[in-house]
């Protein structure tokens, strides 16, 4: 069955909201739809403006996106609009919380794993359940552990997905910039070790290695070689 995007939208925010008032927040909604914000949720002294999003699970991952869109409107999120960006994942039934700080530092949005790389790959790889409420609402940045705060209590997840060949995809939504070695040291690398390897140890994606040496007219190893 096909949802509506509203149906969608809906069905993450009464998520969102069921698991806010499982922790004791008072929760409220916006009449209109007119704002940046979906909810608003209250504890004590605390007031926390929320923007809700269902993201479907794809090859393994969730994007948080800072764009919107829609009929004869088209923008990017602030820190501003919001304290919390809230992502929810039907495929798994959970939600990832991060701050306006975190969404709103990256250009166009960031790429959350569910499951490990096919690669292997460890540097750079934002897990989708390290994004906890907790960690959120104490304005901590995630890291890559795996453990997933909930409340007081850790909780260990275990994510399967059903078997099913992937293509592999770049983990960098966007690279950052980085200072290339010479032509020289950058063809005793690639002599030495795969792209991917070559990859990590710069900190780019494969396929930028290899586009910088077909730009600098450098043959590399087969990756079968490793």
């Amino acid at each position: 069955m096909t949802l509506h995007s509203k149906q969608k939208g809906n069905i993450g925010e009464m998520a969102v909201a069921k698991e806010l008032m499982s922790y004791g927040w008072a929760v409220f909604t916006e009449l209109g739809d007119l704002s940046k914000v979906d909810l608003i949720a209250t504890k004590n002294e605390h007031i926390k403006r929320i923007q809700v999003k269902y993201v479907s699970e794809s090859n393994g991952r969730v994007h948080a996106s800072r764009r919107k869109r829609g009929p004869n409107y088209k923008f990017l999120y602030q820190e501003t609009d919001f304290d919390l960006f809230a992502i929810y994942c039907p495929q798994v039934d959970a939600i990832a919380y991060l701050t306006s700080a975190e969404i709103c530092s990256v250009k166009t949005g960031l790429n959350l794993r569910l499951d490990k790389p096919l690669n292997n790959q460890t540097t750079g790889i934002k897990y989708f359940k390290t994004y906890s409420l907790e960690k959120a609402l104490r304005g901590h940045t995630c890291d890559t552990q795996t453990d997933n705060a909930v409340g007081n209590e850790m909780v260990q997840t275990t994510i399967v997905f059903p078997s099913k060949r992937t293509k592999r995809t770049s983990q960098y939504l966007h690279p950052t910039k980085i200072n290339w070695p010479n032509r020289e040291e950058l063809q005793k690398l690639v002599s030495l070790h795969s792209m991917v390897k070559v990859g990590a140890i710069l900190g780019v994606s494969d396929n930028a290695v290899r586009k910088r040496c077909i730009r600098e007219n450098i043959c590399w190893k087969q990756a079968s070689q490793n």
